[in-house]
């Protein structure tokens, strides 16, 4: 922020150096976004301002006002809409690396991993953030300092938990959250809505800690709609947004008294009982306006409904701003729906300011303030710009390799959910169910030769293809619920998306192997299958992961839970009717044979019934046996009389919907900014 009174350029963070913070400017910046294909909204209009280090600033404004989508256009974060405009740090245009590196964001809803403790979690962040160089007491030296100077130590060792598993307070994951952004010692921290959630010792506390990290000598942004007396009165510096536009840009001074007297040079002021901040946020809102004589408001109207030289109510005090043309407010004062002079017996009369048209962001363009900060912001960019670029805009916006975050990943978050139930169960106990059923309806009918029992067989066989594939949505949620935490973390240059998807790739394989093993042996020797034992259990694991990466497929490319998990239990009863056994091959009709070949259940069906009865026990003279089977499901020729030629396609649907689900969680982002 810039109070041009009684200070030098030196003052507004001239010289950040080091490790202190960097000065943020803006200079006429607009943001707009698409309605529909021809129609646009303007969400910011014509900013100017900038924020400095060693000071507590503060963006606030009534709900939809801009405020944090101007903090997510200087921390670059701004994902979707128009940008124009000049941002810069320290008087140059900051690159990607220059955001990952250099700034931290709290967002306002905590996005951290309830399975950790707040130790493991500041841990895994520091060593997923912190370059590989770093040795291990380094990482733990910087966490157990961050932890130390946010009071966490007490909660080290407690686990961080969430709805439905009880960890720290609210209060403690804020304090985690901002610990988090602190472990890279960034030289600029945005916080959205910090005090969100927290009753009002904790937001007092939060923002206490806000002020101390500015008084380090970093550049502190917040965002906050209705701060306590006490929580405001923390804050060093305020711009004050309404509908995309700039209302107040400055310093607060003492109790906001700075603020206050350019209101009060407008014609608003605070009644001595009010709260300044409540009383600014109505009033800016449109549903307060402090008049101090009706029958001047009443004549000013009146002049201007008769078309005479429009004169500010407020010329006495010097006011450059005018009221605009509004006959309903004369009707309203006629009404006495507002206070008349005998009714304010000396008070402050209030009525709507909606109702008067009052522009306050046409009072701060026009004043004084506007006009001085505008010069000093161009004179601080030019001598910013002459110093040295302390930038280096060649670093990886991302510290560490993909093993070293896979690794990292999979050190903490994997063996956490290897230890928790609620991950591991599911995942082992429907094939521990789905065996023993099968156990139970099909034990020792393996290796009969009737032809009901080996129909029944083939339908078993089928049924273990098709559990596959609607067991595939209870891996749905396991990515849906996680994107927050991955676009922040992503966001943050934790990792990249291709770090992420082989992390999560190789938790659920692991996992896997251990299942179809476990489900193989039960199934195939209760049953008395014939064939290889290693060909079934292959089989099962590589149409396991493909359940798995299309589920991540759909849970990427698809906004919600809900609508993921309808759509996967769809696609996959589709695939169902065309995979060989509701319709034979050669039944399907001619417009359907070509979903046939791309169907994914396909594929590991025919292996498993070639597995079982292309076997040499069953070439024998009866008129019925395994080659009648395969001749009767159209399997004894072509594509369908090869084992490994159909393990090989089930293996390219693996690959190819891997690389589906890696590029939709790359280029499709529902967390549009």
């Amino acid at each position: 922020m810039i109070d041009t009174k009684g200070r030098d350029i030196e003052s507004y963070g001239g010289k950040s150096k080091g490790s202190k913070g960097i000065t943020i400017t803006f200079r006429d910046l607009d943001y707009t976004v698409a309605t529909t294909k021809k129609d646009t909204i303007k969400i910011l209009s014509g900013l100017s301002g900038s924020f400095v280090p060693g000071r507590f600033h503060a963006l606030m404004g009534p709900s939809g006002s801009g405020k944090t989508t101007l903090m997510d256009l200087l921390s670059g974060r701004k994902t979707a809409g128009q940008i124009r405009g000049e941002v810069l740090f320290d008087g140059r245009q900051p690159a990607p690396v220059v955001y990952k590196k250099l700034t931290s964001y709290v967002e306002q809803f905590d996005t951290l991993v309830p399975d950790l403790t707040v130790h493991q979690f500041l841990m895994y962040t520091a060593t997923l953030k912190l370059p590989a160089s770093t040795s291990e007491e380094e990482r733990e030296e910087r966490v157990y300092s961050v932890m130390e100077s946010l009071n966490l130590l007490s909660c080290k060792d407690t686990i961080i938990g969430n709805e439905l598993t009880k960890g720290i307070s609210g209060g403690q994951k804020k304090r985690t959250n901002i610990a988090m952004a602190l472990l890279t010692s960034p030289r600029i921290l945005f916080l959205d809505e910090p005090t969100t959630g927290l009753d009002s010792h904790m937001a007092n506390e939060v923002v206490l800690l806000c002020r101390k990290l500015a008084k380090q000598g970093l550049t502190v942004v917040a965002t906050i709609h209705s701060p306590t007396a006490f929580a405001f009165n923390q804050f060093q510096d305020l711009t004050l947004l309404a509908q995309g536009k700039m209302i107040y840009h400055g310093s607060l001074g003492v109790h906001a008294k700075r603020m206050v007297s350019y209101f009060n040079k407008l014609g608003f002021a605070p009644k001595p009982s009010d709260s300044v901040v409540e009383w600014m946020v109505e009033l800016i809102s449109g549903r307060l306006l402090d008049l101090d004589n009706t029958h001047e408001l009443k004549e000013h109207l009146n002049e201007e409904h008769d078309g005479k030289n429009h004169k500010s109510i407020n010329d006495k005090r010097g006011s450059t701003t005018s009221l605009g043309d509004n006959t309903s407010t004369v009707e309203l004062v006629e009404k006495k729906l507002v206070p008349n002079e005998e009714q304010q017996s000396g008070q402050t009369g209030q009525i709507a300011a909606a109702a008067l048209g009052y522009d306050f962001a046409e009072a701060y363009s026009s004043s004084i303030d506007a006009k001085d900060t505008r010069a000093l912001l161009n004179t601080l960019v030019d001598k910013l710009k002459t110093g040295p670029d302390t930038f280096d805009r060649k670093e990886r916006t991302v510290s560490n390799s993909v093993f070293h975050g896979v690794k990292t990943i999979f050190r903490y978050r994997t063996l956490a959910h290897y230890s928790n139930g609620e991950f591991i169960g599911p995942r082992l106990g429907d094939k521990i169910l789905f065996g023993l059923l099968i156990l139970s309806l099909y034990f020792n009918t393996g290796d009969r030769k009737d032809i009901q029992t080996m129909q029944s067989v083939a339908g078993m066989l089928y049924f273990v293809v098709a559990i596959l594939g609607y067991g595939a949505a209870a891996f749905t949620p396991s990515l849906s619920l996680d994107k927050p935490l991955f676009y922040r973390e992503r966001s943050d240059g934790l990792y990249t998306t291709t770090t992420y998807f082989v992390a999560k790739f190789l938790e659920e394989a692991f996992v896997a192997i251990f299942t179809s093993l476990l489900f193989s042996i039960i199934v195939f020797f209760s049953v008395n299958l014939k064939g290889s034992f290693g060909v079934f259990f292959f089989v099962y694991f590589v149409l396991a992961m493909n359940g798995i990466v299309l589920a991540y497929f759909i849970a990427s490319a698809i906004p919600t839970l809900e609508a993921a998990n309808a759509l996967l239990p769809t696609f996959v009863t589709i695939n169902m009717f065309f995979a060989g056994f509701v319709f034979v091959f050669d039944k399907i009709p001619t417009g359907w044979q070509w979903f046939t070949w791309l169907n994914f259940l396909r594929y590991p069906w025919v292996a498993l019934m070639l597995n079982q009865f292309d076997n040499d026990d069953f070439n024998d003279v009866r008129v019925f046996n395994g080659q009648t089977i395969l001749e009767f499901y159209d399997m004894e020729s072509g594509f369908n009389s090869s084992i490994w030629l159909n393990i090989l396609i089930s293996a390219c649907f693996l690959v190819f919907y891997s690389i589906c689900a890696l590029l939709a969680l790359k280029f499709i982002r529902h967390d549009s900014r």
